[in-house]
């Protein structure tokens, strides 16, 4: 990186250093580059950069990227906000946000962009580096760099010690099981991990299943060893817990309140001396007010909930994911990609989220040996064609009113105008309720308050 000449460069240079940047400052993560020595840092944007191919007038941080132009763009924060403004400099191979090309465009944290081959993420992120992390063999990762990950990094290791009950939310493929399976390692018991699927198709869980005992059905008993008896001195996961039927809910619930539990058909009552830990890819507190769920059970549980980010929105651990994929399934294999490529990889929505990853780039593996340089191409159709392609205008309009929080009037207004329904906001805003919640929260709103 070389010296502009309009004083930005200290900053952009103290960035790449690794010293410490605001935390809640606007910056760029960069996620692919041909530029060695600027792979896995995290630029400061300041009050302003501009970004080109090489140092002179005007340019604060130059990247040694071919396909760039002398003075590329410009990217500055608008006012006081998170929103930042992209201006390009009539560059010859474009500037691209979300996929889509741009003249001009506000941008969101969370946003992609590419400039040449190199492929960036604008961030309030305080880390000033992409920390290295070796990829070790196994095929249970749990691992990421991102702001919002670390928090759940943090959150585990705050309640890892306590006997407290963890329940850990988040979409299909995020990692609940990972996640708590890392907590129990983290606690120190003596005991084993234990996984009970509540939700499973081919075993409805029952009282006997959870306590063990005997169960009776259709003339046949059934000797079951009980999920709890066998986490003994360990934890016990009841993973998908929304999907418990109602009976089984309150037999939870007494076992939390009394640390006892009695197994079915012996009658002998038992202290469980184990932590309970639960998973749930639906929304619970929308559970309990549909009637689906206990709500003396989610009060129980709500202590300490910790919510798993969705592989979209943490998209700077998308490459590291990839990498870690890839070396486990071709440990003997040396992959790179094409810009283009990993840009698909970013701007794919990932419905799955991390488990989707995985079989992707187990796929991946399977191009002919001769191949080192994964390419579009040789992505699955759905990933080439289900990207982000918004216009300027659409990418200016959700920068400004997708990311941004309603004011308290707004949303009260909304919530007199659906009497208290959540569910409607939400599709209002084209958002999931989980997020509705969190801004009646912020502004000490409650739904109930107007419902009639």
């Amino acid at each position: 990186m070389s010296t502009g000449q309009n004083g930005q460069q200290a900053a952009a240079d103290e960035g790449v250093r690794g010293s410490s940047a605001a935390p809640r400052s606007n910056n760029l993560a960069v996620l692919h580059t041909p530029d060695q020595e600027l792979r896995d840092k995290v630029i400061p944007v300041g009050s302003g950069i501009c970004i080109g191919r090489s140092a002179g007038t005007g340019v604060d941080v130059a990247i040694n990227d071919r396909l760039l132009s002398r003075r590329h763009a410009t990217i500055r924060p608008v006012g006081s906000s998170a929103i930042c403004e992209l201006v390009d400099h009539d560059s010859s191979n474009g500037s691209f946000v979300e996929g889509a090309r741009v003249t001009r465009s506000h941008i969101a944290c969370g946003t992609i962009i590419r400039l040449g081959v190199t492929l960036l993420e604008l961030t309030s992120d305080g880390a000033t580096e992409l920390e290295r992390e070796a990829v070790d063999d196994t095929r249970d990762p749990f691992i990421g760099r991102c702001g919002t990950f670390r928090a759940v990094l943090s959150q585990i290791a705050a309640v890892a010690s306590g006997d407290t009950p963890v329940v850990f939310v988040g979409e299909t493929g995020t990692g609940k099981k990972r996640a708590a399976k890392r907590l129990h390692e983290a606690s120190g018991r003596d005991g084993g991990f234990v996984v009970a699927h509540c939700g499973s198709t081919h075993s409805r869980m029952t009282e006997a299943k959870l306590f063990g005992g005997v169960e009776s059905c259709d003339e046949l008993a059934t000797a079951s060893e009980g999920f709890v008896p066998m986490a003994e001195g360990g934890s016990l996961l009841l993973h998908e817990i929304d999907l418990l039927d109602p009976k089984v809910q309150q037999v939870v619930l007494e076992l939390l309140e009394s640390g006892e539990y009695t197994q079915v058909g012996t009658g002998k009552t038992r202290p469980a001396n184990l932590r309970i830990i639960a998973s749930s890819g639906a929304n619970l507190e929308a559970a309990v007010d549909a009637g689906a769920f206990s709500r003396e059970l989610y009060d129980k549980l709500a202590d300490c909930c910790i919510e798993l980010p969705s592989l979209r929105s943490r998209r700077s651990d998308i490459p590291r994911l990839a990498r870690h994929f890839l070396k486990i399934e071709a440990p003997t294999r040396q992959f790179d990609w094409s810009a283009t490529c990993l840009e698909k990889l970013l701007l794919y929505d990932w419905p799955m989220n991390v488990r989707e990853l995985q079989t992707v780039m187990r796929r991946l593996t399977l191009v002919e040996d001769d191949v080192t340089t994964l390419r579009s191409a040789h992505l699955p159709k759905e990933i080439r064609r289900r990207t982000r392609q918004q216009t300027e205008d659409e990418l200016r309009a959700s920068a400004i009113t997708v990311h941004a929080v309603p004011s308290r009037k707004e949303l009260a207004r909304l919530l007199d105008k659906f009497g208290g329904d959540v569910e409607r906001i939400a599709d209002y805003y084209a958002k999931d309720r989980r997020h509705i919640y969190r801004w009646l929260t912020r502004h000490d709103l409650s739904a109930a308050d107007f419902r009639e």
